[in-house]
Parts: C-alpha cells; sequence; structure tokens
C-alpha cells in the first residue's frame, strides 16, 4: 500500500512539471508577437498605450482634450489649452535584429498648435518639437506656422527633416497617409506612401512610440495666450500601427521609365491617332497592372485636357484613341503616379514619360485610322518607326543591394535607390507548439493514465 500511495505521488509530481512547462512555453511563445493595434472596440487597450488626455506641466488650468477609440480608430484632438498624449506602456520593438513598423495617419484638421507621432530612444515623450535630437529616430508633425493660407506636414529621421507635405487653405485637412520605418543591417528607411524618401545609418534603437503632444513646460497654454491665437489645435486619426513579419519587409525599390509614341504622326484634323504607352520595368506579377496612368494634352490654343486614369496590361503597356481638332502642335505628356504591389512587396516611383509632340495638318492625311475593334487586344509594346527611345525590358528585375551607408554619412533623400532586403531579422512567427511543448503534453497524459489504472487496481484491492 505504502508503495502504491509513492508512485501515486510521484505520478503527481510529474503531472505538475509537465503543466509548468507547457504554460512556460505558451507564454514565450506568446512573448514573440509582433507588436499591432488596429484600435478595435470602443477604449484604449491598457495593456498596449498609456493615455494622459490633458498633459500638465506648465499648472494652468488643463482641458479640452479627447482620446477617442471608435469604428477602429484612435482619433485624438482638444478644444482647450492643452492636447493628449498617448505612449506605448512596454517596447513594443525587437531588441535586436532588423524590423519594420507602418502606421497610417490622416490630419482631419490642422491648425496653429502642431502634434503628431514620434519613435524614441530616450524618455517615452521627451522629444524635441523641431525633431533636432539624433535620440529621436522618427517624427511626424502638422501644423500651421508657415501662414494662414498654408499648412505643414514634415518627417524628420534621426533628427533631419526628409519630407515635407504642404497643404493650401486655413485649418486645411490632408488625405491618409501611410507610413513606414524599416531597419535593415543597421540602416534606417522612411517610406510615405510605399515610396522611399529618405535612408540614414545608426546604431540608435526606438523603444518608444507616442502621438499626440509630448508633455513640455508650456503646456497648458495660459488664458491670455489662447485669446491672442486665431487658430486652435491640429486634430488627427490613426488606423492602426504595426509591426510587420519579416518577411514583409521592404523587398525592393524600382525606378520606373515611361516611353510614348504616336501613330500616325503627322495626321490631319479630325483623324484618329493611336497613342501607344508603356511603363518598364513590367508589373511584379502577371496579376498586376500599373494604375493612375494620366495622359496631359496641351492644344495649339494653349488649352489641357487630362485623360485617365488608365490601367495597363500585364506588360506595363496601354494605348489611347484620340482625334485632334485643330490645326497647330499637340504637347503629350504621360505621367505614372508609382505604386506599392503589396502582394510582392514591391515599390515603382513616380515616372513621366519626355514631352512629345504631334503635328496637325487642316487636310485628313491619307493614311488609314488605327483601329479601335474591341476584339484587337492591346498591343505588347514594339519599336515604332519615330521612337527613339530604347524599348524596355517586359522581366521584372531583380533588385540590387544597396551597401549600407558610412557611419557619418548624412541624412540624404533618395527616391530612386533601389533596395534589396538582407534578411537578419530574427524569427517572429505566430505563436505555436513547440516540439517541448509537445513531449510535456504527452507525459501529463501518460502521468494521468497511469494514476487512473493504479488508483482503480487500490480501490478494488480494498474492497
Amino acid at each position: 500500500m505504502k508503495w502504491a500511495l509513492s508512485t501515486v505521488m510521484m505520478l503527481a509530481v510529474l503531472l505538475a512539471i509537465s503543466t509548468s512547462a507547457l504554460s512556460f512555453d505558451l507564454a514565450a511563445a506568446s512573448s514573440n508577437a509582433l507588436f499591432s493595434d488596429h484600435f478595435e472596440g470602443t477604449a484604449v487597450d491598457p495593456a498596449k498605450w498609456l493615455v494622459q488626455e490633458n498633459t500638465n506641466m506648465s499648472g494652468n488650468p488643463a482641458y479640452g482634450g479627447s482620446v477617442q477609440a471608435a469604428n477602429s480608430s484612435i482619433i485624438l484632438s482638444s478644444n482647450g489649452s492643452t492636447f493628449p498624449c498617448v505612449y506605448s506602456a512596454a517596447n513594443p520593438f525587437p531588441e535586436t535584429g532588423d524590423f519594420a513598423i507602418e502606421f497610417d495617419l490622416t490630419y482631419s484638421h490642422i491648425s496653429d498648435f502642431g502634434d503628431g507621432l514620434w519613435m524614441t530612444s530616450g524618455p517615452k515623450w521627451t522629444i524635441p518639437l523641431n525633431g533636432s535630437s539624433s535620440t529621436v529616430v522618427f517624427q511626424l508633425w502638422a501644423d500651421n506656422n508657415v501662414s494662414y493660407t498654408m499648412t505643414r506636414m514634415f518627417v524628420a529621421l534621426l533628427g533631419k527633416e526628409v519630407w515635407t507635405s504642404y497643404v493650401y487653405g486655413w485649418e486645411a485637412d490632408a488625405p491618409t497617409r501611410l507610413f513606414k520605418l524599416t531597419y535593415t543591417n543597421g540602416v534606417y528607411a522612411v517610406f510615405v506612401d510605399g515610396i522611399q524618401v529618405a535612408s540614414a545609418p545608426s546604431q540608435v534603437r526606438p523603444n518608444s512610440i507616442g502621438f499626440g503632444h509630448p508633455p513640455i513646460y508650456y503646456l497648458p497654454y495660459s488664458a491670455q495666450h489662447l485669446s491672442t491665437v486665431v487658430g486652435g489645435w491640429t486634430r488627427f486619426r490613426i488606423d492602426h500601427i504595426r509591426m510587420l513579419e519579416p518577411a514583409i519587409i521592404s523587398a525592393g525599390t524600382f525606378q520606373t521609365t515611361v516611353y510614348m509614341n504616336i501613330q500616325p504622326n503627322p495626321a490631319g484634323v479630325g483623324q484618329t491617332v493611336r497613342i501607344n504607352i508603356s511603363i518598364s520595368p513590367s508589373p511584379p506579377t502577371s496579376n498586376d497592372r500599373f494604375e493612375s496612368m494620366v495622359l496631359s494634352i496641351t492644344r495649339p490654343d494653349g488649352s489641357r485636357e487630362m485623360k485617365g486614369p488608365f490601367f495597363s496590361d500585364p506588360t506595363g503597356s496601354w494605348f489611347i484613341l484620340y482625334a485632334p481638332t485643330l490645326v497647330g502642335t499637340y504637347r503629350l505628356q504621360f505621367n505614372y503616379s508609382g505604386q506599392f504591389f503589396a502582394g510582392s512587396n514591391m515599390t515603382y516611383l513616380p515616372a513621366s514619360s519626355a514631352p512629345y509632340m504631334l503635328l496637325v495638318q487642316e487636310p485628313p492625311l491619307n493614311t488609314t485610322s488605327p483601329s479601335a475593334s474591341p476584339s484587337t487586344p492591346p498591343p505588347t509594346f514594339q519599336p515604332f518607326p519615330n521612337v527613339t527611345e530604347t524599348p524596355p525590358s517586359t522581366s521584372t528585375p531583380t533588385p540590387t543591394a544597396t551597401a549600407a551607408p558610412s557611419q557619418n554619412a548624412t541624412v540624404t533623400p533618395s527616391p530612386t535607390t533601389i533596395l534589396a532586403r538582407q534578411s537578419s531579422a530574427p524569427s517572429a512567427q505566430k505563436p505555436s507548439l513547440s516540439t517541448t511543448t509537445a513531449a510535456a503534453v504527452a507525459l501529463a497524459l501518460v502521468a494521468v493514465v497511469s494514476a487512473a489504472i493504479l488508483l482503480k487496481k487500490l480501490y478494488s484491492g480494498e474492497k
């Protein structure tokens, strides 16, 4: 009987050990999850963010700040003397290796008092408002300090302004922008709407994210100061902030080239001409298409026509039929606004064709006009008699790795740089049961079954 009780106790110990191993393994897997917040629900997640609705360092009455979570967004605003500050409750960045973080932000009202979002390596909310410190890895800011009829958004990387966008109008709003910061092999890169705008080397790693307005000695403003200001606080909305999986950190950025050709040229008034267009390199896959392709036509009388936007075929080519109505020289230029292909994680930069002149004469020329039959598919780009450019390749190139700049290099905007992903990021897969966990579960099951059999025997023997 004593032997049996000892065996039961031993099995219980094994069960406890296996259960502990299971709990530890699941906890470790959970800690490897990448930081992400889509602001679902009606309240800010306190496990991710700490909120100061009305920052107060000056001692003046603090009021008016508002932080709202609704419709999968977080909205910060104020109609008072100070502004909210929201900052990460824990370090959302990996402590080693490469990383990439993206967020979208919409300024719905840009006014005199500016605010924005920042990522720093120092105290959670200590940030110079001009972005002049190298400990502020990234800063986005908007205010109305340019003039009463113009507002400004800017991005600073490591304390230097690298991107600026001006919005005209008094207390104007701005379109939603997608921002991304990557850190690859010791080099930061900033992307706005999928287009790289700057890069710089640094060993500084951020450890916090903040947005709103950081606490500072002059906030809240005094009633006297508020009475002298015509405008108020800038307002914004964020829909998501998330760390990207290592596999989808930008694979490459490509400079595009636009080619155009017109047939026939010269042409007569009212005669249909065919404008052939092609962009190189071609889209990443056969399922991708170039978008936001626009043709600008300046007529002989100086008036202007805009055609589009158009979509390309899988090779990056397209054509347009056009009938001029005036005698003289038409000036045509084709513009592509650039694009980010999420499926291939590739960025294609904007480009414009060289101006192309179409000579139009009074009598229609004795030339067969191009057919607009729907049975004729859009042509694959081929050399035309009056094309001097080299026809583009129809294959997608492999991006070339860019060497990391030296440590004393300055922040340099690089819209044409071709980047390559040289992955050294640690694995950050979603939590799953490991081999150790499976073994712990199996051990626990064996212990339970063995204990049940032994207890049944003991119970039968006593009877």
